[in-house]
């Protein structure tokens, strides 16, 4: 008997501590040093960087080869390799080089597929501020981010982020997967001219909206915490806004001979707040210096898969979150954020070919074949 009472004890307390944790999805083919879904190769990337140094492609993977050309902030590609700091691409016109990736922002979706994406600023902006619309932001695109992505066989949002961040990101997704929830982005990269356009229209609805002055100037709080007036980490490609949902329903996909998760059905946790409610009802502090509030069990949740893999919160918004590390290094080569990706598309399958559901796709009429494209479609296209 009390050899029993042990043993249940013990497997009591290897449960508590988790070290029979939930078992993680499997990605076939994935390298084990990647927390990424999908490799690097054939994803869509982006020079973000403003310092010329890091603007250079280069003939080899170091910079004492021979500089090939120089790209310009927002310059898309698609990566072909990957070598230490360095990634080799092809540019819109067809130019081929290495270049540091420290100054570049990828394409999550081409990376981390089972993410839910969710763009509302790139369809119509939910922006809010004590549950008020905002002139000439609320229900407004404010840019234009969604196109068909081949890699992915289906129409998805083009959602630029830091490549550093992005692997802590993608560790977050892993960590929510195990417990059956995934990760809802709303937003990563903002454009600097969009983020200076909600602050300014911001500022016009509290001049002259008593209730939202009242509701952003209460307790101490500002506008300032809840929409930067200055460049954010956002621009820098190093912030995410996001919520959680539980898996409905999901489904196992082949892309290029690599198996990821596609969420199909999933079911918003509570939260807080509504997201992008610009006021203390988002806030998780009763103050900027107050006690913590008491969250939803999906806002506890979000906090615990993105605190624990390096993410930094912010007391005035529950689905933010910032990746430190990553501001310090974007702004080390100069990532101020002013441009805009549109909906250009570069994306291609890991293994640079065509499976059997491309060859399909490629046969619909008037449908241009993969490559290198710049794709616009309707904002009120379906996504597969």
């Amino acid at each position: 008997m009390k050899t029993r009472k042990i043993i249940t004890a013990v497997i009591a307390a290897v449960l508590l501590i988790g070290i029979i944790p939930f078992a993680p999805p499997a990605y076939a083919k994935t390298a084990e040093t990647s927390p990424f879904e999908l490799p690097v190769i054939g994803a869509t990337g982006w020079m973000a960087s403003t310092y010329a140094q890091y603007q250079k492609m280069y003939s080899e993977p170091q910079i004492k080869s021979d500089v090939l050309t120089t790209l310009k902030h927002g310059d898309g590609f698609v990566i072909l390799n990957e070598q230490g700091d360095w990634w080799k691409v092809k540019t819109a016109d067809s130019a081929i080089g290495w270049v540091r990736h420290i100054g570049c922002f990828i394409n999550l979706p081409d990376v981390i597929p089972s993410i839910v994406y969710m763009n509302t600023n790139a369809d119509g902006s939910v922006f809010k501020s004590s549950g008020h619309d905002i002139p000439n932001i609320t229900g407004l695109a404010l840019y234009d981010a969604r196109s068909m992505n081949y890699r992915l066989g289906t129409i998805e949002y083009v959602m630029p982020a830091l490549y550093a961040s992005s692997k802590k990101l993608a560790l977050a997704q892993r960590a929510a997967l195990a417990d059956g929830n995934t990760i809802v982005l709303y937003e990563a990269f903002r454009p600097h001219g969009t983020q200076m356009s909600v602050g300014e229209n911001l500022r016009g609805l509290i001049n002259s909206n008593q209730a939202v002055r009242s509701g952003i100037n209460s307790d101490g709080w500002g506008i300032g915490w809840f929409i930067a007036q200055s460049r954010s980490s956002h621009q820098r490609g190093s912030a995410f806004d996001v919520s959680l949902a539980r898996i409905v329903a999901s489904k196992t996909v082949s892309i290029g001979g690599y198996e990821c998760i596609r969420v199909t059905a999933h079911k918003l946790y509570e939260m807080p707040s509504d997201i992008h409610e610009l006021s203390p009802a988002a806030a998780i502090y009763t103050s900027p210096n107050g006690k913590p509030k008491t969250l939803t069990e999906g806002a506890v949740l979000l906090q615990g898969y993105f605190i624990g893999n390096g993410f930094n919160n912010i007391a005035s918004e529950w689905w933010h979150f910032s990746d430190r590390a990553g501001q310090n290094s974007a702004d080390s080569v100069g990532i101020l954020g002013e441009f805009f990706t549109g909906s250009t598309v570069y994306s291609t399958l890991p293994d640079g070919g065509m499976d059997d559901g491309w060859d399909n796709i490629a046969k619909i009429p008037g449908f241009p074949k993969p490559g290198l494209h710049i794709i616009r479609l309707p904002i009120n296209t379906p996504r597969c």
